[in-house]
């Protein structure tokens, strides 16, 4: 847990205090004299978190300001585990309650719910426990304060040691106890190794006979039920099997008969294929020899007159190849001026780019002249102001010591004076009065001195010498030092005084911002460029050829040649590349190309019908379609498809005989029959041997229930015996060892952790030699120095009340780790001598750096030492209106 923030309004004796901005980790004093409400600041705390808005007990009627008709207010921002929140009480008056979550998801709740919400909250991430330990009042600081009721301590504790158990830590029973757990363990268990005996182990063993007994009776039963059950149910299928037998074997004999008429189908379904096949062949080859005659005649036609089409469009070609040599070579003609023209061009674009060039170097120079002269001018001014801060060393924290040692002056000059005895001169007529050596008139007017150091005083012959006392020689030697310290820290500064050295640090503070100043223009003025860069490019670009007479550049008008040339090199560029295309589209040649490849197709095209023609002579002595006419091949295919169609007409008769019978399916069914018929009178036969069998075990199997019965009864009365021992004796081991167990592993699991972390703590307080003495209940028992060991209520105040600061520390450091609370200390260590409070400060100091230590005190001096500090007075909280957000 981590508070950011308390206001405080109309509780006891406060009308308004802010304690805003709230570091996350270190020592927080917040100090003031008694009765200015620092005890209040606590209150008010745990009552926000602890009690609600609506609750009229004491304490919340002890809030309400005496006097007045005002509402008591509390507001507190913290953090507890991942939740952030601002809690809001009105009580007594006003009653009212308002909780805003920032995280981990945005709520706003009011009355009840903000209530309830902010309790689920706390019991989540804290414990109450821990708030009474480290919310000390005043006056109980215990340094036996009990750790071991800490449940997130405990929490803590575990995770650093042994493993958790999912218990709270306890401590053990009372010996009476302890021996009356043994006397009934051993009732059912060996004292030495908890083997079972007595009573439990007789139990188990009548319990395991008598379940023997039964499961043998059980058996036996079943076995005879089965046997009965077994007849019964053998005898009814041999009863449906011998019923089934006739027709099983009727349906055998029919599917004989129709398998024999489905082979005689096949056999005809064979032949008429192999003719069908046969005559199909023949056809298709006689039309074979029909189709390849008329192609080769078309063949032979097309041929003769692609040739003929090829030789027409040759001459037509060859002029086209003409024509186009001809253009080639006007266009190599026109290429090569084009390409003249376009040479001139770049030439000319080249010639004005290079002026282009020179014009714009000549205008950056000009530029970075101007830049770097400002840039050396800048260097120069800053040079002066580091040489005179160089001088000028007097620093804020010098100036600040400085100030803090004047105060410290006139703080023990006031104590000093105020110390000091005081002698009053007065007379009724003007007297002279010599006082150290120096002459003064005494009158009515009282003429006061401060005895700070021995004062002589002569009056008409007499002499006074007053003495001061004894106390003031302290006094003194405050003065003395702190005047010492004062003039040392001038001297380091080499200042006559601390408003020297103030005017000093302000003129340094000046100068620092007019140099912070130049700094910022010279960013400006090379804005985001480099340097070095820049001064290289003014090295490369050299200087003007005539410096002093070189001309204004006009960019302008170099840029508008250049453009213009370019554009004359682009449009001689353009038409050489025109050109080049054509050239290059007519280098192909395509009209040659394409004469040669009709050539080509001529010659294929003649060759291929020259083969066309040889075919169509006869040329294959096994092809009779060169010799035979035309109506003497068309007779023989005519015959030849009326044996086709006969064949088909004959296949198709015998496929539909066939697949009248479905000789498959036959097949199938008829092995189905077959084999229905060997199941039923296997059925028969073995349901015939196992009646036979079982009609002789019914009859050996006599007085099997009545066994049973009464084994059923003895098994029950056995379990219920065992249950009823066994609860007995699991209990009483149960407790054994939860008792064992926390007598034994307690203070070894969760002491040794916890006594390790307050004596590291410890041993900056009390040297490294310290140690303690724990209880069961983690508190402390004694204190070990050396060899020399002291009951913690034999010591001093003052070392009890560092004892109890420092076992709270340890509980909050163990405990931050899982969000814990911030330590609240209320008025500790008065009793604390210089020494102590030195090594306290240290503790304090390691303390705060984990997190939150609140110290309420009326002498905030004792805490001086702790580095970090955050020093808050009562008063300039009380007086405090901050109008800024809440953290």
């Amino acid at each position: 847990m981590r508070i950011h923030s308390i206001i405080i309004d109309n509780v006891r004796g406060i009308d308004h205090l802010e304690l805003t901005d709230l570091p996350d980790t270190g020592l927080i004093v917040i100090s003031g004299d008694n009765e200015q409400g620092k005890s209040t600041v606590l209150e008010s705390v745990r009552t926000v978190l602890t009690v609600p808005h609506s609750s009229g007990r004491r304490e919340v009627r002890a809030l309400q300001p005496v006097g007045q008709d005002v509402a008591p207010r509390i507001e507190l921002a913290a953090t507890v585990g991942p939740c952030s929140f601002t809690v809001t009480k009105t009580y007594l008056r006003q009653k009212s309650a308002v909780l805003t979550v920032r995280c981990p998801r945005p709520e706003n709740l009011t009355g009840r719910e903000a209530e309830d919400r902010l309790t689920a909250i706390l019991d989540e991430y804290l414990d109450t426990a821990l708030m009474d330990v480290l919310f000390v009042r005043q006056g109980e600081l215990d340094a036996a304060v009990s750790a071991a009721g800490v449940p997130s301590l405990a929490r803590a504790l575990g995770d650093s040691g042994a493993p958790d158990t999912g218990e709270d830590p306890q401590v053990g029973e009372e010996e009476q106890l302890l021996r009356r757990v043994e006397q009934e363990y051993e009732r059912y268990y060996t004292a030495a190794r908890g083997t079972e005996t007595g009573e439990l182990r007789a139990a188990r063993e009548a319990a395991a006979s008598a379940s023997t007994e039964l499961d043998e009776a059980t058996a036996e039963v079943e076995r005879l039920a089965g046997y009965v059950e077994e007849v019964r149910r053998r005898s009814a299928e041999e009863a449906a099997a011998r019923a089934r037998r006739p027709d099983a074997v009727r349906e055998r004999a029919e599917l004989r008969e129709t398998a024999k008429r489905a082979e005689r189908a096949e056999s005809r379904v064979t032949a008429a294929e192999n003719t069908l096949t046969a005559a199909t062949a023949t056809l298709e080859a006689s039309l074979g020899r029909m189709r390849r005659r008329k192609e080769l005649v078309a063949q032979v036609a097309a041929m003769e007159a692609e040739v003929g089409d090829l030789t027409r469009a040759r001459v037509e070609l060859a002029d086209a190849a003409t024509r186009e040599q001809s253009r080639i070579d006007e266009l190599q003609v026109d290429l090569a001026a084009a390409e003249d023209d376009l040479s001139r061009a770049t030439e000319l674009v080249e010639s004005r780019e290079r002026r282009h060039r020179e014009t714009v170097a000549s205008a950056r120079r000009r530029e970075l002249a101007g830049i770097l002269g400002e840039l050396d001018d800048l260097d120069g001014r800053t040079a002066r102001l580091r040489e005179y801060l160089a001088g000028n060393t007097v620093t804020e924290p010098e100036v600040t010591d400085a100030e803090n040692a004047e105060l410290e002056l006139k703080l023990a000059l006031g104590r000093r004076d105020a110390a000091s005895a005081t002698v009053a001169l007065t007379a009724v007529e003007a007297t002279p009065v010599t006082v150290d050596g120096e002459t003064v008139t005494v009158d009515g007017e009282e003429r006061s001195y401060d005895v700070t150091e021995p004062v002589t005083l002569t009056t008409g012959g007499v002499t006074a010498v007053i003495t001061p006392g004894a106390g003031i020689e302290g006094a003194n030697a405050d003065v003395n030092s702190a005047r010492q310290a004062l003039d040392a820290l001038l001297r380091a500064m080499d200042c006559p005084d601390v408003d020297t050295a103030r005017k000093r640090l302000e003129e340094h503070r000046t100068r620092q911002r007019e140099l912070d100043t130049l700094r910022r223009e010279r960013q400006a003025t090379l804005a985001g460029r480099d340097e070095q860069a820049l001064r290289h490019e003014m090295t490369a670009l050299g200087a003007p050829a005539e410096p002093d007479t070189e001309p204004e550049p006009d960019t302008d008008a170099s840029g508008a040649d250049i453009e213009a040339a370019k554009t004359a090199r682009d449009e001689a560029g353009n038409r050489v590349d025109l050109l080049r295309a054509r050239l290059s589209a007519q280098s192909e040649r395509r009209a040659r190309g394409a004469l040669a490849v009709h050539d080509a197709k001529m010659e294929s095209a003649r060759a291929a019908l020259r083969r066309a023609e040889d075919a169509l002579g006869g040329a294959d002595p096994e092809d009779h379609a060169g010799t035979a006419d035309d109506a003497d091949l068309d007779t023989l295919i005519a015959a030849q498809t009326e044996a086709r169609e006969s064949a088909a007409a004959e296949l198709a008769t015998a496929v539909g005989e066939l697949e009248k019978t479905n000789p498959e399916l036959t097949g199938k069914l008829l092995r189905g029959a077959e084999t229905q018929v060997s199941s039923i009178d296997e059925t028969i036969r073995l349901a015939e041997r196992a009646v036979a069998e079982n009609r002789g075990r019914i009859e050996q199997a006599t007085g099997a229930e009545e066994r049973l019965e009464k084994a059923t009864s003895a098994e029950r009365r056995a379990r219920e015996n065992l249950a009823s021992t066994l609860r007995r004796a699991e209990a009483v081991r149960r407790l054994r060892e939860v008792l064992h167990r926390h007598r034994d592993d307690a203070r070894r699991r969760y002491a040794e952790p916890f006594s390790r972390r307050l004596t590291t703590m410890a041993a900056a307080v009390f040297g490294p030699d310290v140690r303690f003495g724990l209880t069961e209940e983690l508190a402390v028992a004694d204190r070990t120095l050396g060899r020399a060991t002291v009951d913690v209520d034999s010591l001093s105040g003052g070392a009890r009340e560092q004892i109890g600061v420092l076992v709270r520390l340890s509980i909050a450091e163990l405990v931050g780790q899982d969000g814990g609370v911030p330590v609240f200390i209320d008025d500790a260590l008065g009793s604390t001598d210089s020494e102590r409070l030195r090594r306290m400060a240290t503790v304090l100091a390691d303390a705060g750096e984990n997190g939150q230590v609140f110290v309420l005190t009326c002498v905030p001096s004792r805490y001086d030492r702790v580095p970090g500090r955050t020093h808050l007075t009562m008063s300039e909280l009380r007086n405090r209106r901050d109008t800024s957000p809440n953290p």
